[in-house]
């Protein structure tokens, strides 16, 4: 397992970028959340680079049709500590 800090004024879009970048030297994204100060993203350096990225977005908007929860925690969305789930299409 590997954990990465993100910047607490990242955008989504920004951190859903560095999300997908890791995950093809990293392995797949397992749990997110923050330490006060960043968003903090754990990956199983164990595990298949995913063919699909996972992708991040407020826990209050809709799951993407066809796709699988892959992890759920507080991020940093611009400077704001946001509940989120994360992704992955199916």
């Amino acid at each position: 397992m590997s954990t990465i800090t993100v910047p607490a004024g990242s955008t989504l879009a920004n951190t859903n970028a560095i999300i997908a970048q890791m995950e093809q030297t990293n392995g797949p994204l397992t749990a997110m959340g923050n330490d006060g100060k960043s968003s903090t993203f754990t990956f199983d350096d164990a595990g298949d680079n995913p063919a699909n990225p996972a992708v991040a977005q407020a826990s209050s908007s809709p799951a993407p049709a066809n796709s699988t929860q892959v992890c759920a925690g507080s991020i940093f969305v611009a400077g704001t500590l946001t509940p989120s789930t994360a992704y992955r299409a199916n």
